[in-house]
């Protein structure tokens, strides 16, 4: 049973005009459809992926919420050929999404996870860790010891200043001595730690 045209055209003008009742009418009518032709046109790989009633609702919910006042549909066809136009390409663009996350998936990894024997992977070799591991934590202390074990008590807490963060002139007033003395004293340090 197709509507009279001057019924179907007085319908696309209600809705035009902002009318709920026509958008319930419009999707009474021809939602089932739009639904059939849809579920033909998907392909069966892509009809696994994706349900044809989601589509369509997708599809319904666009043309609700667009501007179509530029659109002109002259017959029931017109309209259910543009509704499946559109529904062709939300699929696609679903497909394409749901293909790209499902790839992204693959190649996540958790950092938790050891790498897999042969993992040549240097990223997963070098990642920083967000703390240090306990043996970073004792080789400091016993590089620090080493380092401190024959200086002043003033020359250690120059270091603890420097390593705060303060400039040689803010740990000067501090300790209370030369900027010189501080620079000569990293000059050493520094052979000590770094021979050339």
């Amino acid at each position: 049973m197709t509507p009279e045209p001057s019924d179907f055209a007085d319908l696309i003008k209600r809705f035009q005009e902002g009318c709920p009742s026509a958008q319930g009418e419009l999707f009474n009518r021809y939602g089932e459809a739009v639904r059939r032709v849809v579920r033909r046109k998907l392909r069966r790989a892509a009809r696994r992926h994706l349900e044809s009633v989601d589509v369509a609702q997708s599809v319904w919910k666009s043309f609700f919420l667009g501007d179509v006042k530029g659109y002109r549909f002259p017959t029931p066809e017109a309209l259910v050929n543009f509704l499946v136009t559109v529904a062709l390409h939300k699929a696609v663009d679903a497909l394409r999404r749901q293909f790209n996350q499902a790839r992204d998936v693959r190649r996540e990894r958790s950092l938790d996870e050891p790498p897999a024997s042969g993992d040549g992977n240097p990223l997963v070799k070098n990642l920083a860790a967000t703390t240090h591991t306990p043996s970073q934590y004792v080789m400091a202390t016993e590089r620090w010891l080493m380092l401190t074990r024959n200086l002043s008590s003033q020359h250690v807490r120059i270091l603890e200043l420097l390593y705060a963060g303060y400039t040689q002139a803010d740990v000067a007033r501090e300790v209370g001595c030369d900027p010189e003395t501080i620079r000569r004293l990293r000059d050493r340090l520094s052979q000590t730690v770094f021979p050339s």
